[in-house]
């Protein structure tokens, strides 16, 4: 039940949990651009340096269970600290729940607390549930990368989305 559903941030304590919950919606193939996930010490690698950083990085956990994640990664390069990439993922049983939006408000907002102004984005076009998530919490396309990936004799093309912080 979604009451049973906690947004947290992430801890190394959900690492096995997290990369579990990636490798069902990476196998997917369907949803990000993985086909399945990291082997555990990269993903344990990815929270320990969101911990680090104090990253906009949460999951949805019940029952000890990571159904869900979205996180903003800050730039690093000079000229692009100002700006974070976001990813995140639902796991196929908890979808249309409300999980990705409760997700994405968390990250946004704390990402623009620790001062970032711009969070961006890539979207398979066909992922429509998920482009309409971002549309309604207000990113906007900036581009279409074209033919952008082929997987399984399939080109897909990429929506580029990005949100600036609000004046």
């Amino acid at each position: 039940m979604q009451s049973d559903i906690s947004i947290v941030p992430i801890a190394s304590e959900h690492a096995e949990g997290y990369r579990e919950c990636i490798d069902v919606i990476a196998r997917e193939r369907k949803h990000i651009g993985m086909v399945e996930a990291p082997v555990i010490e990269v993903v344990q690698g990815w929270v320990a340096d969101a911990i680090c950083k104090k990253s906009p990085y949460f999951v949805a956990v019940t029952d000890g269970q990571v159904v869900a994640w979205c996180c903003v990664i800050r730039g690093e390069r000079v000229g692009f600290t100002h700006s974070g990439g976001l990813s995140m993922g639902v796991h196929p049983a908890w979808r249309r729940m409300g999980l990705g939006r409760q997700l994405l408000d968390a990250a946004v907002c704390e990402s623009w607390a620790i001062g970032l102004e711009r969070i961006d984005l890539q979207v398979l076009l066909s992922n429509e549930p998920a482009v309409s998530l971002y549309r309604s919490a207000g990113f906007r396309t900036e581009g279409v990368k074209r033919r952008a990936r082929l997987l399984d004799g399939a080109y897909e093309d990429i929506l580029i989305m990005a949100l600036l912080r609000p004046e």
